[in-house]
């Protein structure tokens, strides 16, 4: 049996409760500052780009690195000091430092600043939630609220364990599906949170490439209700294999309010994972969005320096890519100031730069290429939603990790779906080891028709459910 790991899901009451203590933070700072009664405040010219911690989750009591970035959207210049920028640890951390404010230095219309603090999580389990706020005499605050996963060890170690087909397994705490390519495992948590871990296979033994943390969200409400954002939660995983496909299937629920089901399918020898996420609702609902396997991937283990930092939009096909020579490596494009892309990072002597053509989108693919290996999310998909649209995760400069995948989107109006009724979405995770091109996400693929079933007496079926 596994050993349960603690991971304390920060969506819910304390993100609520912590906003409301970061919007009295904001406002008592302001209104201390001495102001003109005649002087209305103004809107606050700043806008927060990103905030989120450099790893993708915290481990222990180990300290914790929180980054952002910030963008003036105005029309003019913006002298230095005028703003302050600084982190709020509104639950289960304190201040690693006393440095918990910058300076904001001058900015041009359309210029960026990054901006990096130091927390401690004060214990080994519990919620974690941080605020990062931009502040400015005679301007509104903004702020920014996130929840930080936060596990008492670290989560996931592969096994030396090798395969010769597709293979799902189950049991309390952990689903893997795999093959001779990639390895997809998913744990579940004390509180029934599902994380996702995918390793790709490197000589006879296995490299973590990123996290998916959580699966799935959506964002709806009821009725005139302002819709928020809700985590999809395990309540029972299934396997199915055979010597042509292995599938996993989570079923679960999201909030109170919505059934939902995700299907892992995985073929013999292929780089591709297929995901199918099916959502009923309980009750009357207005949905407004949806994630689906957002990727925070990272090459090796996470904490070691990440070389993946696209930023291109390649859309020409494979005739105008040609894939270099075997030993040939290409310098990466500068990035493009006006995207949000970060800067490329210098590489270890050891591993090779990242080429030309990583970190791209295209065809609904976000794709990125580190050294020998390509790792791509195809972001999620609706046939019944053809007018929705992709909102492709935002990039923060010094984060150890590259986000791949898009939140589906409405066009501002809801859909609304009624019980009885399901929406079925789809997304895709390919993996590529060896690679010479990030093209190789999408030319060696074989997409060929997903299992429509198995053969009864080649079926192995397992049923966990969580007391």
């Amino acid at each position: 049996m596994m050993r349960s790991l603690r991971l304390h899901d920060p969506f819910g009451r304390s993100v609520f409760v912590a906003l409301s203590v970061c919007i009295l933070f904001c406002s008592a700072s302001v209104q201390a500052q001495p102001t003109s009664p005649a002087s209305p405040l103004q809107p606050c010219p700043l806008q927060i780009m990103g905030f989120a911690p450099v790893k993708p989750f915290a481990v222990g009591m180990n300290n914790l690195t929180l980054a952002g970035v910030l963008r003036n959207n105005g029309t003019t210049p913006i002298p230095a000091n005028q703003f302050i920028a600084r982190v709020y640890t509104l639950s289960g951390m304190v201040y690693a430092n006393a440095d918990n404010i910058s300076n904001v230095p001058q900015l041009n219309p359309g210029a960026e600043a990054s901006f990096q603090w130091t927390v401690q999580p004060t214990s080994l389990q519990g919620p974690l939630v941080a605020a990062m706020a931009i502040q400015g005499n005679n301007f509104i605050p903004e702020a920014k609220v996130i929840p930080i996963y936060h596990f008492s060890d670290f989560p996931y170690h592969n096994n030396g364990h090798m395969v010769n087909g597709p293979k799902a397994v189950a049991d309390e705490n952990e689903g893997v599906i795999e093959n001779q390519r990639m390895r997809v495992a998913v744990r579940m948590t004390d509180t029934s949170v599902g994380a996702l871990f995918l390793s790709c296979r490197e000589g006879m033994g296995w490299r973590m490439i990123g996290v998916s943390l959580p699966i799935a969200a959506t964002f709806s409400g009821e009725g005139s209700q302002i819709p928020w954002w809700e985590v999809f939660r395990i309540n029972d995983m299934k396997v199915q294999n055979s010597k042509q496909f292995a599938i996993l299937t989570l079923n679960g629920v999201i909030g109170l309010r919505w059934g939902a089901t995700i299907t892992f399918s995985l073929q013999d020898n292929s780089p591709l994972l297929r995901v199918n996420f099916r959502l009923t609702p309980l009750k009357p609902m207005n949905l407004y969005g949806v994630r689906l396997c957002d990727l925070m991937a990272g090459d090796s283990s996470f904490g070691s320096p990440t070389e993946v930092l696209g930023g291109n939009s390649i859309a020409n096909g494979a005739a105008n890519n040609p894939p270099p020579a075997a030993n040939a490596v290409t310098s990466p494009q500068a990035a493009n100031n006006n995207t949000g892309a970060a800067s490329p990072q210098a590489s270890p002597a050891t591993i090779p730069p990242p080429s030309s053509d990583q970190g791209m989108v295209v065809k609904g693919m976000s794709i990125a290429r580190w050294g020998n290996i390509t790792v791509g999310v195809r972001s999620p998909y609706c046939p019944s939603l053809p007018q929705w649209r992709d909102d492709p995760v935002m990039q923060v400069p010094g984060t150890e990790y590259y986000a791949l995948g898009a939140t589906l989107k409405s066009d501002g109006n809801p859909t609304v779906i009624s019980p009885g009724q399901y929406l079925d979405f789809e997304s895709r995770i390919i993996l590529v080891s060896p690679s010479v091109r990030a093209l190789d996400a999408i030319i060696l693929p074989k997409l060929a028709p997903p299992p429509s079933g198995l053969p009864t007496h080649k079926v192995g079926m397992v049923k966990v459910r969580r007391s």
